[in-house]
């Protein structure tokens, strides 16, 4: 099993790939699921932290351009008031490439929020799988008996009612 260091999309599909759970391969998924949920954990909180970092590089960005936006207007002779800057800001390329990151680094740590937790609801579905098909085997094996014993008791029985039998006949003839 691969080991991931960087959450990126591809990563995150590819990991999405190990929540299929298929019954014929129990053991194998049993196997597996500790790693890969702590793999998801890990990308996640990775993710979580990427998203933290575009948020601080944000509010730097919009700290350094609060302050060339007043210095311009300042050289230009115009009015500055923070409603202006304010509305000017967003609007220079750097602030608009940090809030696009900013917005992805959001999407990804959701999503591998929600990977995580589904990598914890699989491994609900992978133990209670595996209870069924043990209830399954269980109830296979405890609640039928073996084929010749319940051949001899059918026997035993049609025995016992062949002989019973004739003894009625006469009784209702007396």
């Amino acid at each position: 099993m691969k080991n991931y260091n960087v959450p990126t999309v591809a990563v995150l599909n590819e990991l999405s790939q190990h929540l299929i759970v298929k019954s014929d391969d129990l053991a194998k998924h049993l196997e597996e699921q500790a790693t890969l949920y702590f793999q998801a954990a890990d990308l996640a909180a990775k993710a979580i932290s990427l998203r933290d970092e575009a948020k601080d590089k944000l509010s730097t960005v919009a700290s350094q351009l609060n302050e060339v936006v007043r210095l311009s207007l300042a050289d230009q002779g115009e009015k500055v008031t923070e409603a202006r800057i304010d509305k000017m800001v967003p609007l220079e390329a750097e602030y608009i490439e940090a809030s696009n990151y900013l917005r992805e680094c959001k999407k990804l740590a959701d999503r591998f929020t929600a990977l995580k937790v589904s990598f914890e609801q699989r491994s609900s579905m992978v133990r209670g799988l595996i209870d069924l098909v043990l209830s399954d085997l269980h109830s296979k094996s405890s609640v039928k008996a073996p084929s010749k014993v319940t051949d001899i008791a059918a026997e035993s029985t049609k025995k016992a009612m062949a002989k019973n039998r004739p003894n009625l006949a006469r009784k209702k003839e007396d």
